[in-house]
């Protein structure tokens, strides 16, 4: 069976996981309408603690997109909240042996298909169609490779393959 990969974006020191983003109030009685970076996480579910600007909360209910927390209870309070990102523990993250979140790949050998090292992830990025895999390369700078299964090949807590496209990881010369 094929590895799924969940992905995720930015991590803290102290494990807690950017998941997205409250892009605005939603209703009257507090709600948030959020941009997620991924799919729509599948963490979030009643009960579960998160943090909003350094705050904790607790989520009250969850729906695609929509998100109560039992302490906002006003349009006013979710409004004090727009642009705020939305983080979990890592270790809240649902088990699921078939999947790899992205964040866990932080650390991970890039290698080529060849078994050639490219780099080391450092972290990652999203540019609203896919997440990018932010690859640090000793002595160069660093390079962002689009998430896809064309480029990469497989992909677990260890080592990432990819299939990059000719020139992706080749230094240009500088332009004096």
């Amino acid at each position: 069976m094929a590895t799924r990969i969940e992905p995720t974006v930015g991590v803290s020191a102290d494990g807690w996981v950017s998941l997205g983003v409250v892009a605005r109030a939603h209703g009257v009685k507090g709600a948030l309408k959020l941009h997620w970076w991924t799919d729509g996480p599948q963490a979030l579910r009643p009960g579960l603690e998160v943090k909003l600007k350094g705050q904790v909360h607790r989520v009250a209910d969850y729906a695609p997109e929509l998100l109560t927390l039992d302490d906002v209870r006003s349009r006013d309070d979710a409004d004090l909240l727009r642009g705020a990102e939305l983080f979990v523990r890592r270790e809240d993250f649902p088990v699921d042996e078939a999947s790899v979140y992205l964040v866990d790949l932080i650390g991970a050998a890039v290698v080529d298909e060849a078994g050639n090292p490219l780099g080391v992830v450092e972290g990652f990025s999203d540019n609203g169609a896919q997440p990018l895999l932010s690859v640090a390369r000793p002595g160069a700078t660093s390079v962002l490779v689009p998430f896809v299964p064309a480029i990469v090949r497989s992909a677990d807590q260890g080592r990432v393959v990819l299939a990059p496209p000719p020139g992706l990881f080749v230094e240009s010369d500088a332009v004096e």
